[in-house]
């Protein structure tokens, strides 16, 4: 199944075959129930970034 989920066509730009990829997994994992099938760490990549903290945020909202 995982060559088929990563089964690229010539007529997508790059950053649009790559969203197209990110989806068939989240899609994947909703009609399976298998929350961690990922296909070469698309989703994970996108999901496990660090938070950004502002300063603000930090200090408790004050400067």
């Amino acid at each position: 199944m995982t060559e088929l989920l990563d089964t690229r066509f010539p007529w997508y730009e790059m950053a649009t075959g790559r969203l197209e990829i990110y989806h068939r997994i989240k899609l994947w994992r909703a009609l399976t129930g298998d929350e961690t099938f990922d296909l070469d760490f698309w989703v994970t990549r996108v999901t496990n970034r660090p938070r950004r903290i502002s300063l603000a945020t930090r200090s408790g909202g004050r400067r």
